[in-house]
């Protein structure tokens, strides 16, 4: 699964290579540590799950 930002959902969402548990947004300039960005896309997807009812 690729990593998207959880501010603007860009998939120009890249791990920092100078601190490799932060992760920056090119289009918005967020940064993220990447155990956040995971668990906002856990919840982000079981959220889409209930809607649907799946």
């Amino acid at each position: 699964m690729s990593m998207k930002c959880p501010t603007c959902k860009s998939e120009k969402y890249y791990v920092d290579e100078i601190d490799p548990v932060l992760m920056g947004c090119e289009n918005c300039h967020s940064i993220h540590s990447v155990a956040y960005s995971k668990a906002f896309w856990i919840g982000y997807l079981n959220k889409e799950k209930e809607i649907k009812g799946g």
